[in-house]
């Protein structure tokens, strides 16, 4: 039997779910914490991004458009996704990193970073940039 890509990804979400409904519920409440007043919320950050030998088309195709933008100082772009994990109480690293590694970051052609979120803002609430007008 041929197992895909799609298969081990899903198994592994599959145990990564298991392992957190048989970590039961948080002491101090005695629920289970769904991002409530409640409970406390430490954000994870992943950062991943294409390896450094992979060809990126997208930041490419952005790169070629600054200079129509009268940008020319800019000599490469890369193009990459921002994944951002709320763990109740303390941050757990090494969760996330199983969770990085075997369901959002291809090892094959991208690399990725995990930190915790230090800037103790929710970005969800942030306004965004305003064009020029």
């Amino acid at each position: 039997m041929v197992t895909t890509l799609y298969q081990v990804r899903w198994s592994a979400l599959a145990s990564i779910r298991e392992a957190a409904h048989t970590s039961g519920p948080s002491a101090d409440s005695g629920k289970f914490c769904v991002h409530s007043q409640e409970c406390p919320v430490a954000r994870v950050v992943v950062d991943v991004m294409l390896k450094p030998e992979i060809l990126d088309p997208q930041g490419q195709a952005v790169a070629s458009a600054l200079p129509r933008l009268g940008v020319n100082d800019v000599t490469s772009v890369r193009i990459g996704r921002r994944i951002e994990i709320e763990f109740a109480g303390e941050p757990d690293l090494d969760r996330a990193r199983e969770i990085a590694d075997k369901l959002l970051a291809n090892p094959v052609i991208e690399d990725f970073t995990v930190r915790v979120d230090t800037t103790g803002s929710d970005s969800r609430e942030s306004q965004p940039a305003e064009a020029p007008a």
